[in-house]
């Protein structure tokens, strides 16, 4: 099977790496510089801080061939979407894409292209870029995909492939496995990044906590589908074995860049107005999130 794996970042180097073990993979980055190293070296994955394999793969900076794969994993964050809109419109419509960004932003963007079959995942997987060829496999879990429009067979191949440490798993609602990851994401994320502490932190210290249970309450309302007592076990349960880890959101403060709150707090904000529902600590804690991007950019 040949699959195209659009983004250079953690997820995309660790979905190349894994993939390429059983399929023809190139992975289309942004830089020249990055294509070349993974051309020249492939990609290395570290498990638990040790070499564990290394990916062999094609790579490309300038989207030339994307037209020729049988799948095309997008991977980049749901702000840079917008910066590969002309290359995906361009495809063949029976070309069936996978999305795997966090939030529900790319929604929108997903609903404006034209291809027949598209699906939306949610990555379980803890992962680190270490280098423009490398990167630290840090959590093992699994890849969830549902369906979004079109045919579940063009996908068939995929979720069938068996290997150790990586796995997909069919959901049969889009909308409900999106939704979970949502607000797991949107509890961690936000939280960790204007606290400054790894995701532990959320339940061990006793007045995070509270504000955890607060933002929690205010937002579960927005969406009535969910189970109220599971949905918060499942997402104390993540903080509890992934207490070490800084979330995603924090490790892009780290590093001066653009975070994904819009797709997450922005999504529930947005719907939340839809439906005449206030949520003022959600507001207050998106609008804090927005101002460490800014400060970061000073």
């Amino acid at each position: 099977m040949k699959i195209g794996v659009i983004g250079g970042g953690s997820i995309g180097l660790l979905f190349g790496a894994y993939l390429s073990r059983k399929n023809k993979v190139t992975l289309f980055t942004r830089t020249e510089g990055q294509a070349i190293d993974l051309k020249e070296k492939g990609v290395s994955v570290l498990v638990d801080g040790k070499p564990s394999f290394k990916g062999h793969i094609e790579a490309s900076h300038d989207f030339k061939d994307l037209d020729r794969q049988d799948l095309i994993i997008i991977t980049v964050k749901h702000y840079h979407l917008q910066d590969i809109e002309v290359n995906l419109k361009g495809l063949p419509e029976d070309i069936p894409l996978l999305f795997l960004q966090n939030g529900m932003g790319h929604l929108k963007f997903i609903d404006g292209l034209p291809q027949k079959n598209i699906f939306v995942g949610t990555v379980e997987h803890g992962a680190l870029r270490m280098a423009p060829a490398e990167v630290s496999h840090n959590g093992i879990g699994k890849t969830n995909v549902a369906l979004y429009k079109g045919n579940k067979k063009t996908l068939e191949e995929l979720l069938s492939i068996e290997q150790r440490n990586f796995c997909f798993h069919f959901e049969r609602d889009f909308n409900t496995m999106l939704v979970r990851k949502l607000l797991v994401n949107a509890l961690i994320n936000p939280l960790t990044a204007i606290l400054n502490v790894p995701n532990g932190e959320l339940i061990a210290n006793k007045h995070y906590y509270h504000l955890y249970l607060e933002l929690f309450n205010e937002i579960v309302p927005v969406f009535p589908g969910i189970d109220k007592n599971e949905m918060l076990n499942e997402i104390t349960a993540i903080c509890k074995k992934t207490a070490k880890n800084r979330s995603s959101m924090l490790k892009d403060l780290d590093h001066h860049t653009e975070t994904e709150i819009d797709s997450i707090l922005g999504f529930i904000l947005e719907k939340a107005e839809a439906l005449k529902i206030k949520l003022p600590i959600t507001l207050a804690i998106y609008q804090m999130v927005k101002g460490k991007e800014e400060e970061k950019e000073v």
